[in-house]
């Protein structure tokens, strides 16, 4: 594990004095830093006056220069909009509203991978650049953690300490006082529709009137060993379901694209099929509360309780691999198929949006995916998945109408009309995506399928 400790330059002069070299406050106060500074095995900065003068008063020295560091364009963030900016939530709406911002906050990212990469193991690098250049990229760690760099925008001197190894395990929020953290009460888990956020080792989400049956399946859960889904932890002063909090990386397509690997890994798409059956096979000696009352009934026989929504979107990850189970408050009544078509739906996928996967791949990938499940064949799928996307749709006007704030943010996205469209494709492709099951078998090895 390697620290880069990535911080603003300090204050600089007026324009009409020292031009943009620091002030004399700036000096003084980049000066204080270096009484708590750690050994830098590198120190890294833009090349602006400001910020090399603010590394060596830390540092003592400056190691080499980056033109990546060296400010945002104004395409990307300009200093107007930085200075509106609140709340990661701001920071990720403004990142998912410009292919600019989120192209640089990339390029960012890769400049302090770059960095990182280069250090020994259990040593830390000093990167001295500009505000827009930590709070994009910073931003999209903090999302892909479930962590939070408020507040914001970064002052100067403030910024973040980024651990690495292999891929980005931490941020936390660094004052201009020191390299202690900032702690915030609660850290929002920007992007969700059930308003969680993270609190210690909890995670806090808005409570209905599913949650005490869900809550009974968690412990279920953790009382027969299946160590994939959080821990319930009961209920908080606000009435709002506590969960435990589990590290790793989310992946949910906002304000950046899915990674290309989410649907061309097939050893990622076989560790989701097979996390599922072993859920199904815990969950089979569940006994519901008589006076359970679920988000969701399938219609048709109910074998077992369905996680209903088990998506690239809900699933924690280690490496490329799905490790933990999310968002269990959409579980109901249904059967094994019912749930594998939810599943494959969003995992191989089978929506009409990734236009880059033929209908060829997303049949060898159905394929896999059911073979790797077991028992539940690829028309089997097909056959359910219409009928369950329209349920889904008039679930989700229902619950809107009815005044879910969830239901109501997917409403006004249009999702339930898109659902019946996207059901009547798939009718229509329902031969082509029936495939070759032999071709199918003979490419399951093979990661450029998908």
């Amino acid at each position: 594990m390697v620290s880069l400790v990535i911080r603003r330059h300090a204050e600089r002069g007026s324009e009409e004095g020292s031009g943009r070299a620091l002030s004399a406050a700036g000096h003084a106060a980049a000066r204080r830093l270096r009484r708590d500074a750690e050994e830098f095995a590198l120190v890294v900065s833009s090349p602006r006056e400001r910020a090399r003068a603010t590394a060596v008063e830390i540092a003592g020295r400056v190691d080499e220069t980056s033109e990546l560091l060296g400010g945002s364009p104004d395409e990307a963030l300009t200093q107007q909009q930085y200075d509106t900016l609140r709340s990661l939530q701001d920071v990720l709406e403004l990142i998912a509203g410009s292919e600019h911002a989120l192209s640089f906050a990339r390029q960012q990212l890769a400049t302090w991978e770059s960095i990182a990469r280069r250090l020994r193991d259990g040593t830390t690098a000093l990167v001295i650049t500009h505000g827009g250049n930590i709070v994009l990229p910073a931003a999209l760690v903090a999302r892909r953690l479930g962590q939070d760099i408020a507040p914001i925008p970064f002052s100067h001197l403030e910024g973040v300490r980024v651990e690495y190894a292999q891929s980005w395990r931490s941020v936390e929020r660094l004052s201009a006082n020191g390299h202690s953290p900032i702690v915030q009460t609660e850290i929002p888990l920007g992007g969700n529709l059930s308003q969680a956020v993270r609190v210690g080792d909890t995670v806090r989400r808005r409570a209905g009137p599913s949650t005490p049956a869900v809550q009974s399946l968690l412990a279920h859960l953790e009382a027969v060993g299946f160590t994939a889904a959080p821990r319930s932890l009961g209920v908080d002063e606000r009435g709002r379901a506590v969960l435990a909090y589990l590290p790793g990386e989310i992946h949910g397509g906002w304000p950046e694209p899915m990674p290309p690997w989410m649907f061309e890994d097939i050893t990622t798409l076989r560790r989701a099929a097979e996390l599922l059956r072993r859920y199904h096979d815990a969950v089979l000696t569940f006994r519901p509360p008589p006076d359970a009352t679920w988000h969701q009934v399938a219609p048709g026989r109910h074998e077992l309780i369905c996680h209903n929504d088990w998506s690239p979107y809900n699933a924690i990850f280690r490496e490329h691999d799905p490790v933990v189970m999310l968002d269990w408050d959409h579980t109901g009544p249904g059967s094994r198929v019912w749930d594998v078509a939810s599943s494959a739906h969003t995992w191989v996928p089978l929506y009409p949006k990734k236009s880059e996967l033929s209908l060829e791949q997303k049949a060898a990938r159905l394929a896999v995916f059911c073979e790797t499940y077991g028992d539940v064949e690829p028309g089997a799928v097909l056959d359910v998945l219409p009928e369950q996307l329209r349920l889904v749709a008039q679930l989700v006007r229902t619950n809107a109408d009815g005044g879910d704030p969830g239901a109501q943010k997917l409403a006004g996205w249009n999702v339930p009309a898109l659902l019946r469209e996207e059901a009547d494709l798939l009718v229509r492709q329902r031969s082509d995506l029936m495939g070759d099951r032999r071709g199918a078998r003979d490419e399951q090895s093979d990661p450029a399928v998908g």
